[in-house]
């Protein structure tokens, strides 16, 4: 083809030649020999840098068809994006209606095209008043980055968020719901209730909750880690850690391995501490510390384990929204309550390496 171009005085560009370039890799196949999506992606990006870089063409941006093409590329990012999973939690506390307030809430979002919402409320609606006669509007409004992810109904409407709902069947405390969406980047909520035969006006107030950045610890999608770290530092007596391995596949969990070397000279038992474990996040993760550490201004987690026999290995599980780690503390306490550091305090500050 090369040379059959060469003839023709053709310029002829092989991008089987320029694989590094685009950084293509196996998973961009879709079979032997064309690519998927992504890969597809890959190689157009390379080819518009390369036409862009060697050609000089005519500026035809004002004409419809390039606004028709832009509205399509578009649309196809936004369907074809790989979606950012959602967790987060978040404490609302604000009336509704009447002395119906909205206490919690928690959103999720494991698959592209779902929001899942759990709802938790607190208080009650006083006679003649009952939460079956009306129906409970969510709008989402996304936020500019992902306002191409707006279903049909909204773009057609010029809206910029989405409308979803939920009618009430029995007075409940807490609802559990699944909306059709490809919003991954939420900038606001708003709730309100209205009657349930249809929309006439709002019914209470408007609920609005718009802190969504201010929590990004949550609201993104958290960094997997895996630390394997040598530490050989005694605890107590002859007892010292050897290693510590801490593992985070759940936004909200951290799992430490830790492996004990040495033994408690008698009349010393292994059973009669607690180990306590302090976790320090990097300050660009300081927002995951959990509600009690926040409420007591420590820039650190407590967390702690008993033993339940002389073991030399345990694993255990955290709650933790934490996933950079600064530095972990390990020290004994007694194991009827907290009266002082028995033994050594053992202090990890070097564990900013992650495993491959």
């Amino acid at each position: 083809m090369n040379r059959f171009c060469d003839s023709l005085e053709v310029a002829f560009l092989d991008l089987n030649e320029y694989y590094d370039e685009m950084d293509l890799k196996i998973t961009d196949f879709k079979d032997n020999s064309h690519l998927n999506t992504i890969g597809s992606i890959k190689a157009s990006k390379f080819l518009a840098g390369y036409l862009k870089r060697n050609y000089t063409f005519k500026d035809r941006s004002s004409e419809d068809i390039f606004k028709e093409q832009t509205e399509g590329y578009n649309a196809f990012l936004a369907n074809n994006k790989s979606f950012e999973k959602l967790d987060y939690h978040q404490k609302v506390d604000q009336i509704l209606f009447d002395e119906l307030a909205i206490k919690n809430l928690v959103i999720t979002k494991e698959q592209k095209d779902k929001l899942s919402f759990y709802i938790k409320f607190e208080g009650n609606l006083t006679e003649p008043f009952s939460l079956e006669d009306y129906q409970l509007a969510i709008h989402i409004f996304p936020d500019k980055r992902d306002i191409n992810s707006l279903n049909e109904i909204s773009k057609s409407r010029k809206r910029n968020y989405e409308v979803h709902g939920y009618l009430f069947e029995n007075d409940t405390t807490t609802i559990n719901l699944e909306f059709d969406s490809n919003i991954s980047h939420i900038e606001k909520l708003e709730f309100f209730l209205y009657d349930k035969d249809g929309f006439v006006e709002v019914i209470g107030e408007k609920v609005i909750v718009d802190n969504f950045e201010s929590n990004k610890a949550r609201y993104n999608a958290f960094d997997e880690i895996a630390y394997h770290q040598p530490v050989n530092e005694f605890i107590l007596n002859e007892l010292k850690i050897e290693d510590v391995s801490i593992v985070k596949d759940q936004w909200d969990k951290l799992s430490f391995t830790i492996n004990f070397e040495g033994d408690l000279q008698e009349p010393l038992l292994l059973e009669d501490y607690r180990l306590a474990v302090h976790i320090f996040p990097q300050k660009s993760d300081i927002n995951s510390l959990n509600e009690i550490s926040k409420s007591r201004k420590r820039d650190y987690e407590v967390h702690g384990y008993l033993f339940e026999k002389d073991t030399r290995s345990i694993n255990v599980e955290f709650d933790s929204d934490i996933s950079v780690i600064q530095k972990l503390e390990f020290f004994l306490y007694d194991k009827d309550g907290f009266a002082g550091v028995v033994g050594d305090r053992i202090v990890i500050d070097s564990i900013q390496k992650k495993l491959d």
